[in-house]
């Protein structure tokens, strides 16, 4: 993911973000409210029990703002409190846009904090973020599977036109509008800045996620119901793999986080978890909610003892498991030099999908870098693939330099990524490899300014040092043999 083609360009983002529900604001720098009941979005006055929900909904309510660095203002949305430890849920899109950085959320408290996305996904547009926090915040209460329903009231906080803490009440219409699992709202006064924004039932429970606003019938939007909004976060976060440290448990998306799979041979089995254990706790981690276990393996940070605190019968038992490190990845066989760069002209965000836009220009290039990048003065976006060899096995650092952003991927792992949270020098995640040949990925994307890229990597007996020519090498499949 000529200046008039870039502002163009920067101009149909912005409108497709405005009709998925973020509206921009030109402010510099946060705006904030005064914390209380929040703000009505529309003016009819509220009954006594509509006013105790607000109470109650409020504190897991958050607003979220990601700083556009070309524009100098601020796309907004809303989201939701997913775990005591400060993590939470928002919608993506915002965190998308191209040129999009610094993101924030605000709580019902008043404070602003910065934040760094942990996981996301543009295709059901969920984003989760870690701000630091103090004392234990009460996490939201996700209801189960199948708790909407047609008819149902519900109330949705977002921040339009910047306002925070603002509130809207309506119904639930129909569960599968546009022929898709997506509940649509009616009633409310549901606006430009819902993005993102949590559904709460009349029992305070998160029931859905405003997704997207109608922008051809007023006050009508559409939202993840829970029951997908849980499946499309087990399927984004289930994933062990993508975890630096791991321990083998499976669940089912429902909400009570009872053990459906233990993985043979892993810390969980080993340190005696059972099919039908319930969590209860990991290290300091509460699990209230079958989605707070993947909270629990983001938090994990060593190969240390952790406690695993599960119900068994009733009764809770304390069990000792030791985090795996990620397996070490297998090398692939020898191929020749250098690595495929593929590039596409015009400015794009940090998750833009290589796979969906063919190639402006498509060449083998010796190493990573931008100088022999040439001609593309509207802004790139390039990807290098192809596989680096590392001497010996053990365990590899790789980080990247970019002067607007950059990932790095081994074998498929994020392992290093730099953009506007992160700062220069990026975040870098170790992986361990075995001596040989592996799949790199190096994404780039350029949108104005300067141009630098480099990525270095550094391991047993390697020095930290840039990934030189004699260390890549790009797939090639020798001619047939003539007869």
């Amino acid at each position: 993911m000529p200046l008039s083609i870039r502002i163009t360009t920067l101009a149909v983002v912005s409108l497709l973000a405005l009709a998925a529900g973020c509206a921009p604001t030109e402010a510099t720098t946060p705006a904030t409210s005064p914390a209380g009941d929040g703000d009505v979005a529309s003016s009819p006055p509220e009954e006594p029990w509509q006013r105790e929900l607000v109470s109650k909904c409020l504190p897991v309510a958050v607003d979220w703002r990601v700083l556009h660095l070309g524009k100098h203002g601020w796309y907004v949305g809303a989201g939701v409190l997913l775990h005591e430890a400060g993590y939470a849920l928002v919608n993506a899109h915002v965190y998308l846009v191209p040129g999009a950085g610094l993101p924030m959320v605000h709580l019902s408290d008043d404070s602003w904090r910065s934040c760094r996305v942990m996981a996301y996904s543009p295709e059901s547009d969920l984003c989760v973020v870690k701000f630091e926090t103090g004392p234990p915040l009460e996490p939201t209460v996700i209801a189960d599977l199948n708790a909407p329903a047609p008819g149902q009231d519900v109330l949705v906080f977002g921040q339009p036109r910047a306002k925070l803490q603002t509130h809207a009440w309506a119904s639930i219409r129909r569960l599968n509008a546009d022929h898709e699992e997506r509940m649509e709202l009616v009633g409310g006064n549901i606006r430009k800045g819902f993005s993102g924004g949590p559904v709460f039932n009349r029992a305070g429970e998160l029931v859905g996620v405003v997704n997207a606003i109608d922008v051809d019938e007023e006050g009508v939007a559409k939202a993840l119901p829970v029951g997908r909004l849980r499946r499309e976060l087990r399927y984004d976060l289930n994933d062990e793999g993508q975890y630096p440290f791991q321990l083998g448990i499976g669940l089912w998306s429902a909400r009570e986080p009872k053990v459906i799979a233990v993985t043979g041979g892993s810390p969980a089995q080993q340190a005696g978890v059972k099919l039908d254990d319930v969590l209860v706790r990991i290290g300091d981690v509460r699990i209230g909610d079958s989605l707070h276990y993947y909270v629990a393996l983001m938090e994990l940070s060593s190969t240390d003892p952790v406690d695993i605190v599960v119900r068994r019968d009733g009764r809770e038992l304390t069990l000792t498991a030791s985090p795996a490190a990620r397996a070490a990845l297998d090398p692939v066989a020898p191929v020749r030099p250098g690595l495929r760069a593929r590039i596409i002209s015009g400015p794009q965000g940090p998750a833009f999908d290589f796979d969906s836009r063919e190639p402006t220009l498509t060449k083998l290039v010796p190493s990573i870098g931008v100088d022999r990048i040439t001609g593309q003065p509207a802004g790139f976006t390039v990807r290098f693939d192809g596989y680096v060899s590392v001497p010996a096995t053990g365990e590899y650092t790789f980080a990247i330099e970019a002067d607007q952003g950059g990932k790095v991927f081994i074998g498929g792992h994020q392992v290093a990524v730099r953009d506007a949270l992160t700062g220069p020098q990026g975040e870098s995640t170790p992986i361990r490899m075995k001596a040989g040949m592996h799949p790199i990925i190096v994404d780039f994307f350029w949108i104005t300014g300067r141009k630098t890229l480099q990525v270095t990597y550094e391991g047993p007996n390697l020095p930290r040092q840039p990934i030189g020519p004699k260390a890549l090498f790009t797939p090639y499949t020798p001619p047939a043999p003539q007869e």
